[in-house]
């Protein structure tokens, strides 16, 4: 495990006894930090807050803590401090300077066969600790097994079984990774130790080979293979061969218990040496854990990167468009004020209106701003006035996702799990099940369930509420949706992201339309032919991938810093936001290319950015940290940046206390701003003159 980067000024700068030191990724939980502890380094796991906020999953995850803490070993990263009743849960477990065995073969290619026979000899005793704890892994795979110099060790055990139920309520899908689950994981069976070697048998093929025994594909097809396809077993030779044979028998009682495959073995390899050298290379030195320097000390508080939408404390407007982008640019070019030469003079609020809570969601419509959150009121607030237009609130709690604004009727949901049409005056025009997705004209796209807690996409007449079709989502083949549904509209088409997929459905009929694999899907946006997807590992192995919105074709892939980073589709460019503060890019939609990036690639200290590109004309607007401003404290700035050549035009430092985040929507020619206020119990709204 290395770190990708420093933390985030969002990020906590402490939890419970641990220093955060550095993001090393994203896990099944959550957020995963580097952090410094009373008996060194530690990989600290910080429960996702859907997660802490479910009773089922705490009672789980307190007991399956307690079961891990029993597995102790060289071959497997120890649990070493845990908090199960914190407000946000969190798990310590011991630092392995490793690299995933995902990105050594992806990186360097297939083992060669005396590597993979000394991983099958270190990984059959790191599941004989594991079983022997009484526990069941339920997601061995490449992403969970660290190569480090002196041997492989394998991570998050236990942790899926605490996901297990909450995943299986919320979703229908099993849990674990397609390619690698095991014939009773893709039926749904009870699960027991022999599963684990199943999984295990998979891998080692994967890393002898670079596909697994059943292939490629996505994961409907991967699973149905598992379930009825005789594996390959590709270049593997000898006893380790026959022994991964063993262990992909369909029927559990004939394979091999861990022990038994670990006696059978060839002795384990211990030292350096045991890795080719081009994999070697990838593992970081264990003397330095400490990561990039982190930036000055911010206020304790995490927000995931995935919805800085989600969360959202205050609306502040400023004329940044037109003439007043123009005056804007006069006074605050490059964030300098060119009268003094000194940083450019912070903007006071114009105007504030307070809300009961933060914001988590907003949307630009005609004069107005659009917003609702954690007081489950949706309000509506005229961006020249400040007064509120009308306000509504929601029966179901607070509100997640950004609302839909289509032909004057406003489309929001609820943390229960309600869609409200609402029109131009606030009166409820109806309500409905689900989570919204997206919505166009004459139809309202939201996820449901059939009744039997199976998934679905359901058109809604957007007149009259009514069901026009519903879609199911194979979710006993591991289709089901990702955390926040992620969705688009284009000509007539709904772009709907699963949990390793890109679904595209008629938005008439409901038809599914085509199909693309796109593992850990998190961000969908469409153009008017083309629609963009991006996936991967969190921060690393991270893809932008642009499909064909009428047929699925692949047009190309690249590489971004951050699967939740934003994305905007502006006159032939597609700019990313590169997540986590790590910077900005623009590339040509037609072909993928970079037409200019900005920090790609380096911590990017002058400002670490946090908001959704918005482009108008020829700029584009990003928001962010600025690290240094504001006699030292972090300050947010609005950046203005030339759509042609990438050129920071101005920036404008806002006073506001620290602390603060902020999406951008244009509402005319009104840049707005939705900021964050790290306090759980108010909020506002605001414009800056």
């Amino acid at each position: 495990m290395t770190i990708t980067h420093a933390p985030h000024p969002t990020d906590p700068r402490s939890i419970g006894p641990y220093q955060v030191l550095g993001v090393l990724g994203v896990g099944g939980m959550g957020q995963v930090y580097l952090a410094a502890g009373p008996s060194g380094p530690v990989a600290l796991k910080v429960v996702h807050p859907g997660l802490a906020a479910d009773p089922r999953f705490r009672t789980r995850f307190a007991r399956e803590v307690e079961a891990s803490r029993l597995v102790r070993g060289p071959w497997t990263a120890a649990v070493v401090d845990a908090d199960p009743d914190a407000s946000t849960p969190w798990l310590a477990t011991e630092y392995v300077p490793g690299v995933p065995l995902s990105r050594a073969i992806v990186t360097t290619g297939p083992l060669p066969p005396p590597a993979v026979a000394a991983l099958a000899a270190h990984l059959a005793r790191a599941l004989t600790a594991i079983h022997e704890a009484d526990l069941v892994h339920r997601d061995v795979k490449p992403g969970n097994v660290l190569l480090t110099a002196d041997r492989p060790r394998m991570i998050d055990f236990g942790i899926s079984r605490a996901l297990d139920g909450t995943r299986m309520t919320s979703t229908g899908m099993a849990v674990g990774t397609p390619a690698f689950m095991s014939p009773e994981q893709a039926d749904g069976s009870e699960l027991t130790t022999a599963s684990d070697l199943f999984s295990l048998g998979s891998v080692l093929v994967w890393a002898a080979t670079g596909t697994g025994p059943f292939g490629e594909g996505n994961p409907v097809t991967l699973l149905r293979r598992i379930l009825t396809a005789e594996p390959g077993l590709g270049a593997l030779t000898g006893s380790v061969r026959e022994l991964v044979a063993e262990c992909l028998r369909r029927d559990p009682a004939d394979r091999p218990a861990a022990a038994e495959l670990a006696a059978r073995l060839p002795p384990a390899p211990v030292g350096g040496g045991w890795l080719p050298p081009a994999v070697a290379a990838l593992v970081p030195d264990p003397t330095r854990f400490a990561g990039p320097p982190a930036p000055p000390p911010l206020p304790a508080r995490r927000v995931t990167r995935r919805g800085l939408l989600v969360g959202l404390g205050a609306v502040l407007a400023t004329a940044a468009v037109g003439g007043a982008g123009a005056a804007a640019a006069g006074l605050f070019r490059g964030g300098s004020d060119p009268v003094t030469g000194g940083p450019a003079r912070p903007l006071a609020p114009r105007w504030t209106y307070p809300t009961g809570g933060p914001v988590s969601c907003m949307a630009a419509g005609d004069g107005v701003v659009y917003a609702a959150g954690a007081d489950a009121v949706a309000h509506t607030v005229d961006v020249r006035t400040g007064h509120a237009r009308w306000t509504y609130s929601l029966r179901g709690g607070g509100s997640r996702h950004v609302p839909a604004v289509v032909d004057g009727t406003v489309y929001i949901d609820d943390d229960r799990l309600t869609v409200y049409a609402l029109d131009a005056t606030g009166a409820l025009r109806w309500e409905a099940d689900g989570r919204l997705i997206a919505a166009s004209a004459g139809i309202v796209f939201a996820s449901t369930t059939d009744g039997t807690s199976r998934d679905q996409v359901t058109g809604y007449d957007a007149a009259t509420g009514g069901v026009r079709w519903n879609s199911p989502v194979e979710d006993a083949l591991g289709m089901a949706f990702a955390l926040d549904n992620p969705g688009a509209t284009s000509d007539g088409r709904v772009h709907v992201g699963l949990e390793n997929a890109l679904r595209t459905l008629d938005a008439a009929t409901g038809k599914t339309l085509w199909e693309q694999p796109l593992p850990d899907l998190a961000t969908v946006t469409a153009g008017s032919s083309t629609v963009y997807g991006t996936g991967g590992a969190a921060t690393a192995d991270s893809v932008l991938v642009a499909f064909d919105a009428a047929t699925g074709r692949e047009r190309w892939r690249r590489a971004v810093e951050d699967r939740y980073g934003e994305i905007a589709v502006h006159d032939g460019t597609v700019y990313v936001d590169g997540g986590h503060g790590v910077g900005l890019s623009a590339l040509d939609a037609e072909t993928g290319e970079p037409r200019w990036e900005l920090g790609r690639g380096t911590p990017f200290t002058r400002a670490m950015y946090g908001t959704a590109p918005v482009v108008a004309g020829d700029t584009c607007y990003i928001g962010g940290i600025r690290i240094g401003g504001l006699d030292a404290d972090p300050a947010f700035t609005l950046f203005a940046h030339d759509t042609a050549t990438g050129e920071e035009r101005w920036s404008v430092d806002l006073a506001l206390d620290t602390g603060y985040t902020a999406s951008i929507a244009l509402v005319g020619d009104t840049v707005v701003l939705g900021s964050e206020r790290f306090d759980a119990t108010s909020g506002a709204i605001a414009a800056i003159a």
